[in-house]
């Protein structure tokens, strides 16, 4: 998964670099075309296509009945209940096309939330960066010696506050001018059991733009939850004492005709229009 995770980020980031100055919604909105395709390629193969079209006959014919017989509630609530059971027919029959394309939805929908979902800080503007440690490195309540190293452009407002209740170190940093920068932890080896000579290093991505770059909230230790949520950054390695370390970054909203949205409404959106304008060519029904 770590593999993958790698691949898919730099294919992203090049296929997405000539769109990061551009309104959100151009890409969004050229993203439903490949979208519908894949959808209607997936009913296509992966559903009932004459059973789908003989429940919706069904459903259609229920209506039918209802407005025939409007004076007569046992007929109504008899035709109520057929279109019930066959609507449930019909959503069991697009299950299977639907979980087939969950797999790759999850992937794509991934990369694409660090690219549209938050907001880089803004030139001058601070924010909290927060280390939280694996509970078997804290031995005591005192703060670990966790020196932070900044690089230019980053400008660190405050010493490291410990909140042991949380293992927790936060800091308050700047950045001062456009850029993606690396912040830099060292931590005493104390920290991991079997310590040893050296002492530890990590880091974490700081940007800084207003244009749609990789922003990544969070880094995290190794597990499977995290690679899929959080595909950003790589894992920290395992004998690291750290759990995760996360930036506060704003949440990102992005404007299509005329009103402000999650972007990942957008793609879905186009993709749903696409889908019923092509899909008598492709000879699909859903």
């Amino acid at each position: 998964m770590t593999f993958l995770n790698s691949i898919l980020r730099g294919l992203f980031d090049l296929l997405l670099l000539p769109f990061s100055t551009l309104p959100g919604w151009i890409p969004l909105s050229l993203l439903g075309l490949p979208l519908a395709v894949v959808a209607l390629l997936a009913y296509k193969q992966f559903s009932d296509q004459a059973a789908i079209e003989r429940i919706k006959a069904r459903i259609s014919s229920g209506f039918y009945e209802i407005r025939l017989f409007n004076d007569d509630l046992p007929k109504i609530l008899k035709a109520l209940g057929g279109l019930l059971r066959n609507n449930a027919v019909y959503i069991a029959l697009s299950l299977v096309p639907l979980v087939v394309m969950l797999i790759p939805m999850w992937f794509l929908f991934a990369q694409l939330q660090f690219h549209y979902g938050y907001h880089g800080l803004d030139p001058e503007q601070s924010t909290t960066v927060t280390m939280t440690l694996k509970e078997e490195a804290i031995r005591s309540t005192d703060a670990p010696q966790v020196a932070l190293m900044a690089p230019d452009g980053v400008r660190v407002e405050s010493p490291a506050v410990w909140i042991p209740t949380k293992r927790q170190l936060a800091w308050r940093v700047v950045g001062e001018k456009p850029g993606r920068y690396q912040l830099q932890w060292t931590l005493p080896d104390s920290l991991t059991e079997g310590a040893g000579a050296s002492n530890i290093q990590v880091d974490k991505s700081l940007v800084v733009t207003d244009d749609f770059w990789r922003i990544s909230p969070g880094r995290y230790a190794k597990s499977l939850s995290k690679l899929l949520l959080y595909p950003a950054e790589p894992p920290f390695d395992r004998t690291a004492p750290v759990e995760s370390i996360t930036v506060n970054y704003p949440v990102r909203g992005v404007s299509f005709l005329w009103v402000e949205m999650p972007w990942m409404l957008i793609p879905l959106l186009v993709s749903i229009v696409f889908a019923f304008m092509i899909r008598d060519r492709m000879g699909v029904t859903f």
